[in-house]
């Protein structure tokens, strides 16, 4: 799993610099949205070192998995406009294919997703999966990680998509609704025909569920990546725990492959670009979080507490 590895260098998880949005103009303009929110705000949060190697210890979940997850949403996003609703949807292997390689698994998992009308997306690979200690009551088995193979997607539905069956009145996670939900021509129906075209339970069908709706693409990704599984480097080849397929595979969407496609932390206040920000009053008397706070720019004498740090400009030699 990702994070397991070994600390890449002293560096990683130590504190960096601040970044944050003092447009304390904008910011007391819309307080009259927000009551709540005190006159000559500003928005600062903690930036730490990251090497962005998913095994690494310290780095892996708010450093890595966080750059991820941004250019995640950024392409998925740009693709939408495209390709419509963007779908959690989960692909679990079936007992026969648990022998296969990852590179198989992928390839088979890419075929399963295309036969159900799934025309692209991001894979995100789960070797195992976590038995809380109500399941571990209810199947007698110990509380933990076990190995269960599975797939998370982002990605598209082609055709109608999913609001069918997302509208219909019918729980298709209910067993006696099964027959039912297989004749209908939505996905829920052409996915269990495909499962039981497989081997069903047999122990070779493929058991592919959309998930509810999400509250934000970023965080559905983050979540997904920060306990996601990755192969260690095969002759000293780089492995991805993210890949993409289909209409969103780099060969098929280039057009958004570029440097706009990425992680760009907004203001939740006003929604500008962070930039990097110095605190000019008295270091150890500031504790800011990773998710950022909301402070006040000026101090009780009404001196500015905040300021812009100009960027450096290195001229071509």
């Amino acid at each position: 799993m990702v994070g397991r590895g070994e600390q890449t260098n002293a560096d990683c998880g130590r504190f960096k610099s601040f970044e944050g949005c003092l447009n304390v103009e904008a910011h007391n303009a819309v307080r009259w949205f927000y009551p709540d929110l005190p006159k000559n705000s500003v928005f600062v949060k903690s930036v730490y070192h990251s090497c962005d190697n998913p095994l690494c210890p310290k780095c892996y979940k708010y450093g890595w998995a966080v750059r991820e997850a941004g250019r995640i949403e950024g392409r998925l996003k740009k693709a939408s406009n495209r390709f419509g609703l963007i779908e959690h949807i989960v692909v679990s292997v079936p007992d026969a294919d648990y022998g296969l390689s990852l590179e198989d698994l992928r390839k088979k998992g890419v075929k399963i997703l295309s036969v159900r009308g799934v025309i692209g997306g991001c894979l995100i690979f789960h070797a195992f999966r976590y038995r809380n200690p109500v399941e571990s009551r209810s199947s007698r088995l110990p509380v933990g990680w076990f190995w269960s193979p599975h797939f998370h997607v982002l990605g598209f539905i082609g055709g109608e998509g999913y609001g069918k069956c997302r509208d219909c009145a019918f729980n298709p996670d209910k067993a006696h609704n099964w027959d039912r939900c297989k004749g209908c021509n939505g996905f829920e129906g052409l996915t269990r025909r495909c499962y039981e075209k497989e081997g069903g339970r047999a122990g070779s069908g493929f058991i592919v569920r959309v998930l509810g709706k999400r509250k934000t693409i970023g965080g559905t990704a983050w979540y997904q990546l920060n306990h996601a599984s990755v192969r260690r480097g095969v002759n000293s080849k780089k492995t991805h725990v993210a890949t993409w397929f289909g209409v969103c595979s780099y060969r098929k969407l280039n057009l958004i492959n570029s440097e706009e496609v990425g992680v760009k932390h907004k203001c939740p206040i006003c929604n500008c670009d962070l930039v990097r920000v110095r605190y000019r009053g008295v270091f150890s008397e500031v504790s800011i979080s990773r998710r950022g706070e909301i402070l006040s720019y000026y101090d009780d004498d009404g001196k500015p507490l905040w300021e812009i740090v100009a960027e450096r400009k290195f001229k071509g030699g």
